[in-house]
């Protein structure tokens, strides 16, 4: 399955706030890992407007 490389709105990891088509360097004390069936990547995708959701990984 493919990783997806995000940053997260503090350190509870609770919400994405960014999505990063690669992996950041260095990377940031927010920045981390998930997956397409993650539900916080599903939510962050939602609140994409849908003309940028075609260029961004799907949820599962």
């Amino acid at each position: 399955m493919e990783t997806l490389f995000v940053r997260f709105k503090d350190e509870t990891q609770a919400e994405i706030v960014a999505w990063f088509a690669v992996q950041q360097s260095p990377v940031g004390e927010n920045d981390g890992e998930v997956e397409p069936t993650d539900s916080r990547w599903r939510a962050y995708f939602e609140t994409m407007p849908p003309s940028l959701r075609p260029v961004l990984p799907a949820p599962v």
